[in-house]
């Protein structure tokens, strides 16, 4: 099968090594992929091969002795850079997205549940991105999946989600929350709920979510609905 070179992210950032803020630079990361790119493919975590252009990094003498570079994207992710050097010059030997950008990740994504503004729940879905709720049928495209966050803003105004914990295991990430809120809205029972549950992510070649399994005991959750006891 041809090798394709995806790019999968342009702009400005900034530039740490050893901890201390370097400068800005501007930034191209690229994969090299063997495979067809499809949204069901995920491995955004995985190692990134090609080019960073980050303005002269082989004339920045002062990174001189730097192993730990870390280049800091505009969205938020951190990209942790391998370098080999030779000749007084540095080349490129690979990067991986570090764990503080995933994390870092799903706070923006837990701050924009706990926000009130559906689509901006949905802006860290790809385009064609897809977000599946127990077992009711898959949302589809940001416009189905604004439409499920807003339902559940809608039923509880005071929606606060909490983020438990996140965890990479290759292409696959599991997000995990507590939903707590008063079922006040319209047609709502008035009573609070408080449920915890998780999020199964792939993410796309993009750095977003393709695909999201969600889960939750939706029998306790309809007990606290109902204001039944145990």
């Amino acid at each position: 099968m041809a090798e394709q070179i995806v790019e999968l992210a342009r702009g400005n950032g900034a530039l740490h090594g050893g901890g201390v803020r370097l400068r800005e630079v501007p930034y191209r990361l690229f994969r090299r992929m063997e495979r067809p790119v499809t949204p069901e493919a995920g491995g955004s975590s995985g190692p990134i091969e090609g080019s960073l252009d980050i303005a002269g990094i082989a004339e920045a003498t002062v990174l001189a002795g730097v192993d730990d570079l870390v280049l800091q994207c505009e969205d938020g992710q951190q990209i942790a850079i391998a370098l080999t050097s030779s000749s007084g010059g540095f080349c490129l030997k690979g990067a991986m997205r570090g764990p503080d950008g995933l994390r870092d990740f799903a706070r923006r994504y837990t701050a924009a549940w706990c926000g009130q503004d559906a689509a901006k729940v949905a802006a860290f879905f790809s385009a064609d991105g897809s977000l599946t709720v127990n077992d009711q049928a898959p949302a589809i495209g940001r416009a189905a999946i604004t439409g499920v966050a807003q339902g559940f803003m809608s039923a509880f105004p005071d929606l606060q989600v909490l983020m438990d914990d996140v965890v990479e295991d290759g292409p696959r990430v599991t997000y995990r929350w507590t939903l707590v809120g008063t079922n006040a809205g319209p047609g709502g029972t008035g009573r609070p709920v408080r449920i915890s549950g998780f999020e199964e992510w792939q993410l796309a070649e993009d750095g977003l979510i393709a695909r999201s399994l969600g889960h939750f005991d939706a029998q306790e959750y309809q007990r606290q609905l109902d204001g039944r006891s145990t």
